[in-house]
């Protein structure tokens, strides 16, 4: 029986930032995250800051298992038999669920991978990753169990086509420091950097945020964006980048 994956959402979408913004692909949504289980009562259980900010309603309770042929089938029915088209592999944390067989089956149908990845879960075939086209790593901090304090995670993807990196990402202000942004950028191999503000999330839902509306919090978004400024202003290998997605209502 083949391998079922478990599927959040599979839907027309723009890829919302880095380098390749605002262009067109499908995005498939995986129901699962190795950092938190996606639901507002266990942001507080969650092991990387980003459980605290995540608005991305992954939540497996409402997922689906789908074989490879069927995620494929699915994308080339939205895409209109156009080819060359990008599929975007997202979640949640989709190292959890991508595989040799999926990654293969959508090459086969003729896409065009797209990876959004936080680096924490090493693929368990490197091939897989080589076989991905485009990889944007999003690495998130970590709570360290003994001190609690965040920490640049350990890695388990190292080269990537770009770093992508919300600012602060965390709460409460507190987030990435000058000093955990040296450590990330020194610890892999990425061709182009980027720091994104981070969109205030409503800690209650998953999906209501500044940007969107519903959670009015200008000063924080503000906050956020001269963070980011004040570092690329610094530091000229790095890029400002935006959720394009929020800033169209998509």
């Amino acid at each position: 029986m083949p391998e079922k994956y478990v599927v959040r959402n599979i839907e027309d979408s723009l890829i919302s930032e880095g380098a390749m913004v605002g262009t067109r692909a499908i995005r498939v949504v995986f129901g699962g995250c190795n950092y938190w289980d996606g639901t507002p009562e266990g942001r507080q259980k969650g092991l990387g800051a980003c459980s605290k900010w995540c608005d991305e309603d992954f939540g497996s309770s409402c997922s689906k298992g789908m074989t490879a042929d069927e995620i494929a089938s699915k994308v080339e029915s939205l895409l209109e038999d156009k080819p060359n088209q990008w599929v975007l592999l997202t979640g949640g944390e989709p190292l959890m669920f991508v595989d040799e067989a999926l990654v293969d089956t959508l090459a086969d149908y003729g896409f065009k991978i797209y990876l959004e990845t936080n680096c924490s879960i090493p693929a368990e075939d490197r091939t897989v990753l080589k076989r991905i086209d485009y990889i944007s790593a999003r690495p998130k901090l970590e709570y360290d169990k003994k001190t609690g304090k965040l920490q640049v995670p350990m890695l388990g993807v190292v080269t990537a086509n770009e770093l992508v990196i919300a600012l602060p990402g965390s709460i409460d202000g507190k987030g990435w420091s000058d000093e955990q942004l040296h450590e990330i950028e020194m610890d892999g191999d990425w061709d182009d950097l980027y720091v994104v503000p981070m969109d205030p999330t409503d800690k209650r839902t998953v999906l209501v945020t500044h940007l969107r509306g519903g959670y009015e919090r200008p000063e924080e978004l503000d906050a956020a964006v001269k963070r980011c400024l004040e570092w690329v202003r610094e530091h000229p290998k790095w890029k400002i980048g935006v959720q394009l997605n929020k800033v169209l209502n998509l």
